[in-house]
């Protein structure tokens, strides 16, 4: 960790560390959009973004697809067949390989 003048506070490298933000959506097409660009926009740039989709029946896939930006991730429909509340399918995007960065 690193505190507000750049020096290391836990003693590691002082390299901010990989944190990994899930975004759980099911017919998110209205929104998701704002979401992304608000994660993607952070001044905290070292995130990988996982996009744990509850089959979706709307546009809310393709969307996400059209982002361009290599720390968007969404797992295989395949691994999504089945909807489950959305603590399962949270639970499903943090589990998600190869997810590596710290989950908050």
């Amino acid at each position: 960790m690193v505190n507000e003048t750049g020096s290391s506070v836990d003693g590691s490298s002082g390299a901010e560390p990989l944190v990994s933000v899930i975004i759980p959506v099911l017919n998110g097409e209205r929104h998701i959009a704002a979401c992304l660009d608000s994660v993607i926009h952070q001044s905290y740039e070292n995130i990988e973004i996982v996009v744990a989709n509850n089959s979706s029946t709307d546009h809310t896939v393709e969307i996400v697809r059209g982002f361009e930006d290599p720390r968007l991730r969404i797992p295989p429909s395949r691994d999504w067949s089945k909807r489950v509340g959305s603590q399962g399918y949270f639970n499903r995007g943090r589990r998600y390989r190869p997810m590596t960065g710290a989950c908050l």
